[in-house]
């Protein structure tokens, strides 16, 4: 199914892709959310208050947000769409 709306469709039918209706591994978001959450799980210790696991957090977001980690989250959702489309619009199975 095509999620675009009909004046979409008329303007830019060649244009126009099959993707997977939940796609989460075309999100940017996504992939900030899977690195935080790997940092977060590589640490040796548990944090043992609210305000060590807000700092860690805080910590974890200011790395993931800087230009070359976003430029990084980007490129793998290009990659991953760019092998959606090759698959015809399926998940792209990264």
């Amino acid at each position: 199914m095509i999620f675009a709306s009909q004046t979409l469709r008329e303007f830019f039918p060649e244009r126009l892709t099959m993707w997977p209706p939940y796609s989460p591994d075309l999100s940017p978001i996504e992939s900030v959310w899977a690195t935080m959450a790997n940092m977060l799980r590589s640490e040796f210790e548990h944090p043992r208050t609210k305000d060590e696991m807000a700092a860690r957090i805080s910590d974890a977001w200011r790395v993931c947000t800087r230009p070359e980690a976003v430029r990084g989250h980007y490129d793998r959702v290009y990659n991953r769409m760019c092998k959606s489309h090759a698959n015809g619009g399926t998940n792209s199975m990264h």
